[in-house]
């Protein structure tokens, strides 16, 4: 358990990686069964992709544990199996193996109905839900969610149902049905509030203001994002301070309030840069070329959308690679670049 809760992102410690290595390796050395021993390499492969990020050296650790004690039908035995198959198939879904993310997903939720626990198989619903939203099949994750969130009791599970609601407010936000993604965040963000949980409070305020983005309810936008702002600030959350930062900067940019965009996105620059988060740093460039063109500074439009342009192209992002060079004829012709144009 010491091990377990060591691993969870929200935990910090500085000597994590060294503690858990230490308690992993003292429970391999008094393992004195096969359930034993099947825990010990689970936790030593989760540690591993966890505290070092080798997702693809922890999936035969992962498949070693659950042929360890394969034959007991012991309950903690059986709980072991599922927990097992449900952190593979999360792996399979990192590493984009598709078939044998599904394979594991399936084998997550076959256990939980064997089980006949509602809070298990609401959470294998929600799992092959996040599955289809990275596929982009919103229908099939709708479908899982909402089954889901049919099982989950919520007066004995409210993170799991609040959770679940999150979620479904996202496909619903996708799939452009704004109503009912914002009728579904509420709530769970009401019960993230109650449960003083900042981090999923601040992710579920995030889904609002982006439905209200999608359904150009701009000012609504600014007001909820400031709302994100001033969590993730409490909670010293600089990653998603950054998102906020670009999403309050493309908030400012629709209400024309262009010196307040570039302010914010210049922020949210300077931390994607020191986090080396180039994929969020690729459509910051690009809108921060946007708003400096607007402000008509061609030379600074021009210089941020070349920096887009390659990190676009090392990406392979064809249409953020056509929106920069897009940016960068606006940039040309406002300067009667001629030569620059015509390239």
């Amino acid at each position: 358990m010491l091990a377990r809760v060591d691993l969870q992102a929200g935990v910090i410690n500085p000597n994590k990686a060294v503690w858990v290595a230490t308690l992993v390796k003292s429970l391999e050395a008094t393992a004195s069964n096969q359930y034993e021993q099947s825990m010990a390499l689970m936790l030593k492969a989760r540690a591993m992709a966890r505290l070092e990020q080798k997702f693809s050296d922890s999936v035969p650790l992962f498949n070693q544990a659950l042929e360890q004690d394969k034959d007991s039908s012991s309950l903690r035995s059986q709980l072991l199996r599922l927990n097992i198959h449900e952190q593979l198939g999360g792996l399979h879904v990192l590493l984009n193996q598709d078939v044998l993310a599904l394979e594991h997903l399936h084998k997550f939720r076959e256990l939980a109905h064997s089980l006949n626990n509602n809070y298990l198989i609401a959470n294998s619903e929600g799992e092959l839900g996040k599955y289809y939203i990275k596929k982009q099949a919103l229908a099939e994750a709708l479908t899982h969610y909402r089954e889901g969130l049919k099982l989950s009791d919520i007066k004995l599970y409210p993170f799991q149902r609040a959770f679940l609601q999150m979620q479904l407010a996202k496909v619903y936000r996708d799939l452009g049905y704004i109503n009912d993604a914002l009728t579904h965040a509420m709530e769970a963000a009401k019960a993230f509030e109650e449960l003083k949980n900042d981090s999923y409070l601040s992710a579920t305020l995030s889904v609002i203001a982006t439905s209200y983005a999608q359904n150009n309810q701009w000012n609504r936008a600014v007001d909820t994002y400031h709302s994100v702002q001033q969590i993730d600030l409490r909670n010293r959350n600089f990653t998603m301070l950054a998102r906020t930062y670009h999403n309050l900067g493309e908030a400012y940019s629709k209400l024309d309030d262009n010196q307040q965009a570039l302010a914010y996105l210049q922020q949210a620059n300077k931390m994607f840069i020191e986090s080396k988060s180039i994929h969020f740093q690729v459509y910051n460039e690009l809108l921060m070329a946007d708003v400096l063109c607007k402000l008509q500074r061609w030379q600074a439009c021009t210089d941020h959308a070349d920096i887009g342009l390659k990190l676009a192209q090392a990406q392979k992002l064809p249409e953020l690679v056509l929106e920069s060079r897009q940016l960068k004829l606006t940039a040309a012709f406002a300067t009667q670049n001629k030569d620059a144009v015509i390239q």
